[in-house]
């Protein structure tokens, strides 16, 4: 059974609430700086721009910033006093200024977890900080993109399961980077003097195996201009071949997996300073990479997917084409309210405010059920193309249309729909063309106060609001992603 316990999602989901301060061009310019010198795994000049930033932060939105980012940087130099105690004073401060920041608490709670058991806590009090962050974060949004199964957490984007143990070493926590879902990882914890190992799957494009190894040991050698070529070579491990290299810096050794799959990239990295040889790591690497045969088939699935570009031109028939969509809306929602499949693929940006993805969800046999566009964070507003299940036309022939609407609070709008299943990239313009207000509906379904159905054809021209301006919307702060290789 996967026993670990989920942490955050880092600083890309830092603050969820409406904060109204601003954050100042001064604290903005050191805390970017600190996160770019992380990012290059240059800790100690990190630490002093973090440092700056915090003596310029003015109000509570720019100190959680700080300190989270302190935070992590002394967790990776294992300086657990000092991250104990920036964590704890940002989960005061979240605590009396953001209620209701579940992501935010639960990554604080994971630093104090990190560093609980180097400052003292006992047994009981390590496990009462677990329940607390283990209880935010099973309804926290992160979770969408990923499923907690019986050997682990697998991601839904790519297939690829991070399981509970990998050899000798065990999960410690989740990442997600881009908050969109499409660029996450995985840590573990080893025995012993502490590696840092990183299981990361990001869209990268359509690389050769060789152009993602360079991409990923490129900015190394930028960020460690006397880093060392020890060994590179190639494995082929759970249907890929993985390439890798060996690399020696001024105090430690990092190893560096790559292969390439579709569009997405599966990178291992293994940083020690201890005993461990080149034939250790390969043999971790074989077991971490056994799960990509898993992803190799879901991406390819992925891949070909399509369908129809084609419209049904608006008509008069708007009526009935409102009436169709309600029954079939009323059937999905009570004999497929969800995705029968764990997996969905990632189809692409939509202009949300705040930013949005389309989708497609998958039955088990990897039919697509529906395609959905949506806010990163949010599924109060979203585009949904649906098939018309088993209703049939007048003339008996069964129905292949699928209805394009847009799902609102309040009501639904009905689009012009397409001739079948439509092409993934079709309905990714057609998406992104509504939430622009760029297309006209042809009809409103709404919910009157006696529950009656209402059918209003004609209700919007192109350019009037299809969700609330960003304005007007809930003003998340957004914060940098969490610094990682």
């Amino acid at each position: 059974m996967f026993q670990v316990i989920l942490a955050g999602a880092g600083l890309a989901c830092l603050v969820t609430t409406p904060v109204s301060a601003q954050v100042s061009e001064d604290f903005e310019a050191e805390f970017e700086a600190a996160q770019n010198l992380a990012r290059s795994d240059q800790l100690d000049g990190a630490e002093v721009r973090a440092l700056a930033a915090e003596m310029l932060a003015d109000t509570a939105e720019e100190r959680v910033h700080a300190l989270s980012l302190l935070a992590y940087i002394n967790s990776e130099q294992e300086d657990w006093q000092e991250v104990w105690n920036q964590a704890s004073e940002a989960e005061e401060i979240v605590n009396a200024n953001f209620p209701g920041s579940e992501s935010t608490l639960a990554q604080l709670y994971s630093y104090q977890l990190r560093a609980g058991e180097h400052v003292g806590l006992t047994p009981n009090e390590m496990m009462d900080i677990a329940q607390r962050r283990n209880a935010l974060m099973a309804g926290a949004d992160d979770l969408r993109y990923w499923r907690v199964e019986t050997e682990g957490l697998r991601h839904r984007f790519s297939n690829f399961l991070c399981p509970d143990t990998l050899g000798q070493a065990r999960f410690q926590e989740f990442q997600i980077y881009e908050a969109g879902g499409h660029d996450v990882s995985c840590s573990y914890l080893w025995p012993g003097p502490r590696p840092i190992i990183t299981l990361h799957m990001f869209r990268l494009g359509d690389l050769t195996n060789a152009e993602g190894f360079e991409h990923a040991t490129g900015s190394m050698r930028i960020a460690f201009p006397n880093m060392r070529e020890l060994s590179v070579g190639e494995m082929d491990v759970g249907g890929v071949t993985v390439l890798y290299g060996h690399f020696g810096l001024s105090d430690r050794t990092t190893s560096t997996f790559t292969t390439q799959i579709g569009n997405w990239s599966l990178k291992l990295r293994f940083t020690h300073a201890g005993s461990l040889t080149e034939e250790d790591i390969n043999a971790f690497a074989r077991i971490a990479f056994e799960g990509a045969g898993d992803m190799v088939s879901h991406i390819a699935r992925c891949d070909a997917l399509s369908g129809v570009t084609d419209r049904v031109p608006p008509s008069d028939g708007g009526l009935e084409e409102a009436s169709a969509v309600l029954l079939t809306t009323l059937i999905s929602d009570e004999v497929a309210p969800g995705p029968a499949s764990p997996l969905q693929c990632y189809l692409g940006p939509v202009d949300f405010s705040g930013g949005g993805i389309a989708l497609a969800e998958l039955d088990e046999q990897g039919n697509p059920l529906r395609f959905v566009a949506r806010q990163i964070r949010s599924d109060a507003y979203t585009v949904r193309a649906i098939p018309p299940l088993s209703l049939t036309s007048e003339d008996g022939v069964a129905r292949r249309e699928w209805h394009l609407v847009l799902d609102r609070p309040d009501d639904m709008l009905i689009f012009p729909q397409f001739t079948d299943r439509p092409d993934p990239d079709a309905f990714v313009d057609a998406a992104g063309a509504i939430v622009r207000n760029e297309t006209d509906a042809i009809s409103r379904l709404s919910l009157d106060a006696e529950g009656n159905f209402n059918i209003e054809l004609r209700p919007r021209d192109a350019g009037e609001t299809a969700e609330p301006d960003a304005s007007s919307d809930e003003d998340v702060p957004q914060s940098p992603p969490e610094p990682k290789d």
